[in-house]
């Protein structure tokens, strides 16, 4: 019986630092059968151009060459349209697979009869490996698995900024399952995030807590171009979320938003972002979440923006606090225009008046 093929898709954009690695680790996989399909997107460095067309002499993967520049996902998609696999793998150009990432995957998806798994990475840094690999936390995604996929859906919307154990880095996708997709890479702004969460609600996937990726951190990723990534995070809101609950996940995002500006030392920042995703939360969790925010901000805002802010939320609680008590005087006028009594009193019970 002949052995799937996986297709590893790496898209490419001027970086010298990091690309060797990465396919150095495509080819260090202990899976027999797969190939490896480099797309360089146009990258305007003479250096970068030239050490990828080197890098392809030397090992001999495929390189394409689009005519210009389309994104991440483009070059995802015309690396998808020249694989050959029965089995699709996305490598990026600064991440790492472990040797056993694709024996891994494949085991688990013929055992299971899968349309794709996901498996959980580690975070490294430049300085890898003498700092050791931390991987991303699996509980709530494990939880939330043995929920069943629906769950599992909602984990990934509304938690922890898509679960590091749950990107596409980790996954392997049946060639069928990946070209029904292919519409997410041209409607999405970001694609693998609304891809995880259209697979896992309508395919049949399954996650395994064992680290088969190296997710490298640097300037580049998106805790340092948080701006640049938000409009594809309400996109995901606004196509994905149930209506009853997107106001409470945008009240995440928000939150999140107020994190990343933490961590860029743009406290003013942080605290209106806090402030707008705790007007919008819903669910206890995101609650706690504003609070505990509020805490690790506090101290670190200037004067002048603590007191303003102070004064917004004030003013904010104030509106909020009145526009309630006017809604409920409306709604017992309107409800004693009723001619009935029993109709009036089964209205005021109905609407708690």
């Amino acid at each position: 019986m002949a052995i799937a093929k996986v297709s590893i898709l790496i898209p490419y954009y001027n970086d010298t630092a990091h690309i060797e690695a990465a396919i150095q680790s495509a080819y260090a996989q202990t899976y027999p059968n797969w190939e490896v399909i480099v797309v360089d997107d146009c990258s305007p460095k003479p250096e970068a151009a030239a050490l990828i067309r080197s890098l392809q002499q030397k090992y001999g993967f495929t390189l394409l060459s689009p005519a210009r520049n389309g994104g991440a996902t483009r070059a995802l998609q015309l690396a998808f349209e020249h694989a050959s696999g029965d089995y699709i793998s996305i490598l990026s150009q600064d991440d790492l697979y472990t040797p056993d990432k694709l024996a891994k995957a494949m085991q688990a998806i013929t055992s299971e009869a899968l349309d794709a798994v996901y498996f959980n990475g580690a975070i490294i840094g430049d300085d890898y490996p003498s700092t050791p690999p931390k991987p991303f936390e699996t509980a709530e995604v494990e939880h939330a698995q043995s929920s069943g996929g629906c769950a599992a859906v909602s984990s990934l919307l509304a938690s922890n900024d898509t679960h590091g154990c749950l990107l596409t880095q980790g996954a392997v996708y049946s060639h069928r399952l990946y070209g029904e997709l292919s519409w997410v890479r041209e409607k999405f702004i970001l694609d693998d995030y609304p891809m995880s969460v259209i697979v896992w609600r309508d395919y049949k996937v399954r996650f395994y807590p064992d680290v088969v990726y190296l997710y490298r951190h640097h300037d580049n990723n998106i805790h340092k171009q948080y701006w640049r990534w938000f409009p594809a995070r309400l996109q995901v809101v606004a196509e994905l979320v149930e209506p009853e609950r997107r106001l409470d996940t945008l009240a995440f995002y928000l939150m999140n938003m107020g994190e990343f500006s933490m961590q860029n030392r743009r406290h003013d920042d942080a605290a209106r972002f806090i402030a707008a995703g705790m007007m919008l939360a819903d669910s206890s969790g995101n609650q706690k979440l504003a609070m505990s925010l509020f805490s690790k901000l506090a101290g670190k805002m200037s004067r002048e923006s603590s007191q303003a802010l102070n004064s917004r939320m004030h003013a904010l609680l104030g509106r909020q606090s009145l526009k309630g008590r006017l809604v409920g005087v409306m709604k017992r006028i309107l409800i004693g225009l009723v001619p009935v009594r029993a109709w009036r009193k089964q209205l005021r019970k109905k609407l708690a008046i």
